[in-house]
């Protein structure tokens, strides 16, 4: 027995260590649950972040105003067919070719980036009484798009007047064909009164054909009819634009009275080769074609007195009593 030195104290027995066994106590084996506890953590702490990120995702509308306006329909990225109410709609089509039809009230539309067709108005209406309008504002934005501010390819059974608003059309980007009121239609009616009021037209820097009132309209009755034009300022913008001040062609049946009259209308060519029409082929009226663009052709129309400034480049001016830099 071994003791301390200067002691009588013996010293301990010196016992050997235990070899390690399988589940033993003395292995490291507590840090396996710490790494397994700290990876479940981590894959909760995932999960939790991925379905927070899933329940805020923003909305899919991503168009919320037309217009500095709160949209109150909106359409899809596909290609849609939209109806407003009898109301004041703010409408947006988003992309997508569109067919959208802003009804009754003042409406404000903005088409989106497709090749849209937007009617201010009904399309086809049929009525014993009057058929009044409003004052719609339509964007075409960018696409092929057909605009029309009241009523456009329409067939009218009415038997009172059909008056048109003060619209705001706006073309945008793209080849766009715009109509102030009636683009073609038939009118069948006892007495009818299509009047419009001042429509703005602007067709935007593509190659836009532009009608200030109506181009193409067979009208039908038997009694009187007056299709008297507004005060419409039309603007092309930059592009070959074929620009109508009222009326182009029309044809006329009755067996009563029938009188077409344009008033004064504002047209600016714009930038490209512009093809103008101040009035009706063959109307009474007064227009003024004023297109400050390039290789212009300007018809005023017969038996009104016209006063045209073509602007630079060579101009060709049929009907003008009052031409200006109108080289043809």
């Amino acid at each position: 027995m071994y003791r301390w030195p200067g002691s009588g104290r013996p010293l301990p027995r010196s016992h050997p260590a235990p070899k390690p066994v399988e589940g033993n106590l003395m292995q490291p084996v507590r840090n396996r649950p710490r790494r397994h506890i700290g990876t479940r953590a981590l894959a909760t702490t995932a999960s939790l972040t991925l379905v927070s990120a899933l329940v805020t995702a923003p909305a899919a509308h991503a168009t919320t105003t037309c217009n500095g306006l709160p949209v109150t329909i909106h359409g899809t990225n596909g290609n849609d067919t939209i109806v407003g109410t009898d109301g004041d709609d703010v409408i947006a089509g988003l992309g997508g070719n569109d067919t959208i039809s802003g009804l009754f009230g003042n409406d404000v539309i903005c088409a989106g980036g497709g090749n849209d067709t937007v009617y201010g108005e009904s399309e086809t209406i049929v009525s014993p009484g009057a058929i009044p309008t409003s004052n719609d504002s339509i964007f075409g934005e960018g696409g092929n798009d057909l605009l029309v501010g009241d009523i456009g390819t329409a067939s009218l059974v009415v038997g009172a007047g059909v008056v048109g608003g003060d619209d705001y059309i706006d073309g945008g980007e793209g080849g766009d064909t715009i109509a102030g009121t009636t683009l073609t239609g038939t009118l069948t009616s006892v007495n009818v009164s299509a009047t419009v009021n001042n429509d703005h037209l602007i067709g935007g820097p593509g190659a836009d054909v532009i009608y200030g009132h109506a181009q193409a309209v067979e009208i039908i009755a038997g009694g009187s009819i007056s299709l008297n034009g507004g005060n419409t300022i039309i603007d092309g913008g930059d592009g070959a634009d074929v620009l109508y001040g009222d009326f182009e062609t029309y044809t006329i049946t009755v067996t009563g009275t029938a009188t077409v009259a344009g008033w004064r209308d504002t047209i600016f060519g714009g930038g490209g080769s512009d093809t103008i029409y101040g009035d009706a082929k063959n109307g009474n009226g007064n227009v003024t074609p004023l297109p400050p663009g390039t290789n212009d052709t300007i018809d005023g129309g017969p038996e009104a007195n016209d006063i045209a400034d073509a602007g630079p480049g060579t101009d060709t001016c049929t009907n003008v009593e009052n031409a200006t830099d109108c080289e043809l």
